[in-house]
C-alpha cells in the first residue's frame, strides 16, 4: 500500500521586518568576507553578484515566503 504524499510548504521568513534584517545581514556577511578574504575570488565574482544569486536561491528555496508583509518590504527596498 502506498503511503499518501504529502506537500510540506516550509518559509521561514513570513515578516517584513524579518526579511528586511535577513536581507541585511546576508549583505554584510558578503562585505565583510569580501573585504577580510580579498584576493582572486572576489576579483572575478564581485559581492554583489553572491547577494543577487544568494537572495535568488533563498526566494527559490523557501526562505522566504510570499506573505504580503513580505512582498510589500520587498518591492520597499527595490
Amino acid at each position: 500500500m502506498k503511503s499518501p504524499k504529502y506537500k510540506e510548504v516550509w518559509n521561514m521568513i513570513q515578516d517584513g521586518v524579518m526579511f528586511v534584517c535577513f536581507v541585511l545581514a546576508f549583505t554584510a556577511v558578503i562585505a565583510v568576507a569580501e573585504k577580510k578574504i580579498g584576493g582572486k575570488f572576489f576579483k572575478y565574482i564581485p559581492g554583489i553578484v553572491l547577494i543577487y544569486i544568494g537572495a535568488a536561491l533563498m526566494k527559490t528555496f523557501g526562505v522566504f515566503s510570499d506573505s504580503e508583509s513580505v512582498e510589500s518590504a520587498k518591492s520597499c527596498i527595490i
